[in-house]
């Protein structure tokens, strides 16, 4: 198994940025991905707060039935592709990431695409857990969804990964339900090896990273890591080098 870098999912500028309709959304983080993302899609309600802010998708994508119809007008001409899909089976961001997938399914097979989804978390604490799900579903070697809210940068894992210039940060770690789940770190203030692992009944919530260069190494099955980024903050030094 080959050692991946987290800095460069950061510093990738080829990437697509799927934003979800909760309007309780921070401008920094939202700002840092706009400007990092060269493909844009929205679901449909999410347009509504967009479009005040001047910030236009490149698609809109859903059942439309939360668009607000003023704001259709008002975007319609700064909007390449506005694209109902009426599946009632499937939630928007559902039906915005399989369409992510299509338009990468040729770069998935020579090299990694970047899907950043913003906010992965919401008030509805069940298309929170959906889009976790999804998350671990869509879950491949080739393609890396990092799921962000205000605080934190939420991803799965299956192979040793390496993030620098996190110390400082918060990070908690979890195993994937329905999966046996082993690892072990270096660079925390609480190391973890497979012993402690399965001792902690595959959690390590609220650990802290201690050293510039933090390994993550799962030995077995899928771990989903949670870890704070501190774009909010000022002070706090954002690195996305590699």
């Amino acid at each position: 198994m080959g050692l991946d870098n987290f800095n460069k999912y950061l510093s990738e500028i080829d990437d697509s940025l799927l934003i979800l309709n909760v309007p309780q959304v921070s401008d920094s983080v939202l700002k840092y991905l706009w400007n990092k993302s060269n493909f844009k899609i929205a679901t449909d309600g999410a347009i509504n707060f967009l479009e005040p802010k001047k910030l236009f998708p490149d698609i809109v994508i859903g059942d439309m039935d939360s668009l607000d119809k003023s704001t259709t007008n008002k975007s319609s001409t700064a909007i390449s592709h506005f694209l109902q899909l009426s599946d009632q089976e499937t939630t928007d961001s559902e039906k915005a990431l399989h369409y992510l997938l299509e338009k990468h399914q040729k770069k998935l097979s020579t090299t990694n695409s970047i899907i950043n989804i913003l906010p992965i978390a919401g008030s509805r604490i069940d298309h929170v857990c959906y889009n976790l799900h999804l998350m671990e579903l869509l879950f491949t070697s080739k393609l890396t969804i990092l799921g962000w809210t205000d605080v934190d940068i939420i991803f799965n894992i299956a192979n040793p990964l390496l993030i620098n210039g996190f110390k400082g940060h918060r990070i908690s770690l979890s195993g994937v339900s329905g999966e046996k789940s082993n690892m072990s770190t270096k660079g925390l203030a609480y190391e973890i090896d497979s012993s402690v692992w399965q001792e902690k009944r595959n959690f390590s919530i609220s650990n802290l990273i201690v050293s510039e260069q933090l390994l993550l190494s799962p030995t077995q099955g899928m771990i989903r890591v949670y870890l704070e980024h501190k774009l909010n903050d000022s002070s706090a030094n954002f690195k996305a080098e590699h």
